[in-house]
């Protein structure tokens, strides 16, 4: 559902606003950076036949399952076993044209150098996605985590520590509001799926940086953003983040009262963004297109995003509207001009401003200039900051029970060792 926004042909729809001119590359490279079993399956299907993929990955595991759930593909793409700082050292002439980098920098020790690598690899009209966590809103989880270390549970060594784990946060969702919420929020799946909840709870190397540190490495690495995904829509009082981007210092007011709890979803290109000559096109490249409008046709067909249409702004769209939508994404990303002023017309404001930041509706595809501006138009004068349950005292809870009785089966049971736990598990109930 959110393979649209890893699509490499969308973020040069958003680079082309900056430089008023959509450039394609005659051999198109896209760089999957930690790609698991899925992205690598995702984004085949989405670009076009002639785009070469790279999926890099340090599970030898998962790319096995990515070279599976590909069997009977036959489009170009790499499978490469390796770290970033390996690869791009074996590989120090190797330039991409787009990179997407979701949810990778935060696990490394040096995302410094790491942004660096990425920079030098990407081609002066280049885009990139990434993902890294909000440290601010985050801190909730690391005060669990500190309590799962204090309770020695490690699901890597003995698996039966992970029940122990879920059987805590399980009791504790039902007896303190306040992770209720928090817990609810990350869906049933965390807890569910055994992966899921190791990696949320049980990180190996999480590097805890603040908003203002992660632009301050972005603007290091000569990059700059171009969009930010606002996901939750807890960015409606502000210009279309994803066309305006927001400064750090909003963004960082934002997470200190709680307005701002999204992870940075960004699209990123380089700093001194310079449009090289056009290029002209050559009989070979008939294939090439071809090949684009038979990949565009393919995307029509599919359902589009289910997060376009669960807004209360959109979500009252008939179902014919919503495909008509679709199609005109699918048309406008693969490389096709359209105007949809009369489009616009038969859509409220709000659901206009929506789909915008949305992605699914794009200033480029407008002519009239009073259509464009509404793009870029706050959605709401004023955004709140959430309101949290109120903390209650842990002891009170039937979960000091449970940690007392874990404490003495594994002979790790101090007073002190008790009251760290309980000191953790109510700052995990503030934010």
């Amino acid at each position: 559902q959110d393979g649209y926004l890893g699509s490499s042909q969308f973020s040069q729809r958003l680079l082309q606003m900056k430089t008023t001119q959509l450039h394609q590359s005659n051999q198109p490279s896209i760089l999957i950076v930690g790609s698991g079993e899925v992205l690598p399956y995702i984004l085949r299907k989405i670009e076009p036949p002639h785009h070469q993929l790279y999926a890099i990955d340090l599970s030898n595991r998962s790319l096995k399952r990515a070279r599976y759930r590909l069997i009977t593909n036959f489009r170009p793409i790499t499978f490469i076993h390796s770290d970033i700082s390996t690869f791009f050292s074996r590989h120090p002439s190797r330039r991409f044209s787009h990179i997407d980098c979701f949810g990778v920098l935060h696990c490394l020790s040096s995302p410094t150098t790491a942004l660096h690598q990425l920079s030098q690899a990407l081609m002066p009209q280049g885009t990139m996605r990434m993902m890294v966590y909000n440290n601010r809103s985050r801190r909730w989880l690391r005060s669990l985590q500190k309590t799962f270390r204090l309770l020695k549970l490690n699901p890597f060594y003995n698996p039966s520590d992970l029940n122990i784990a879920r059987n805590l946060l399980k009791l504790l969702k039902k007896t303190v509001p306040a992770l209720e919420e928090r817990l609810s929020m990350l869906g049933p799946k965390t807890l569910a799926i055994d992966s899921r909840f190791v990696d949320t709870f049980f990180p190996k190397r999480e590097i805890n940086w603040t908003i203002r540190q992660w632009y301050q490495a972005i603007e290091g690495a000569g990059l700059k953003i171009m969009g930010i995904f606002d996901r939750y829509g807890e960015l409606d009082d502000i210009e279309n983040p994803l066309i305006s981007p927001p400064t750090c210092d909003t963004l960082w007011d934002r997470g200190e009262d709680g307005r701002f709890e999204n992870n940075l979803e960004l699209f990123l290109c380089h700093e001194n963004n310079k449009l090289p000559p056009k290029i002209r096109q050559e009989p070979n490249q008939k294939k090439s297109i071809l090949s684009r409008q038979w990949q565009t046709w393919c995307q029509t067909v599919r359902s589009p995003p289910r997060i376009w249409y669960s807004f209360s702004e959109t979500r009252h769209l008939s179902f014919p509207m919503r495909r008509v939508i679709w199609s005109h994404h699918c048309r406008f990303t693969g490389g096709h001009s359209c105007n949809l002023d009369k489009l616009a017309q038969k859509l409220p404001s709000a659901a206009l401003k929506r789909l915008s930041r949305l992605g699914a509706l794009l200033p480029g595809q407008f002519r009239n200039p009073q259509t464009i501006q509404t793009l870029y138009q706050p959605l709401h004068t004023q955004m709140d900051p959430p309101l949290f349950p109120p903390a209650i005292a842990p002891e009170k809870s039937p979960a000091a029970a449970f940690i007392i009785k874990h404490l003495k089966e594994k002979n790790i049971y101090s007073a002190k060792r008790y009251q760290l736990i309980l000191k953790f598990l109510e700052q995990s109930q503030t934010y």
